[in-house]
């Protein structure tokens, strides 16, 4: 799956998973908050808020806007 947002917060650095929020609009015009989740390769600099970004991963079974890219 392919999702592209803008981050709304600063990267959250912790152990033992990073996060991320970000909203994303749909075709209708509804936004949603969604998080990525990773648990390693990213730092301090690697994103900030304000950044639009494409991830491709996958989307939790449940279909909530959560994307775990900790399991590649």
């Amino acid at each position: 799956m392919t999702v592209t947002g803008t981050v709304v917060v600063d990267l959250q650095l912790m152990n033992p998973h990073s996060i991320i929020f970000f909203d994303v609009t749909d075709k209708t015009g509804k936004t949603e908050r969604w998080q990525l989740n990773r648990s390693e390769g990213w730092t301090r600099t690697t994103l900030k808020a304000g950044d639009k970004i494409a991830i491709v991963g996958p989307q939790n079974k449940n279909g909530s806007g959560d994307l775990n890219l900790s399991r590649e």
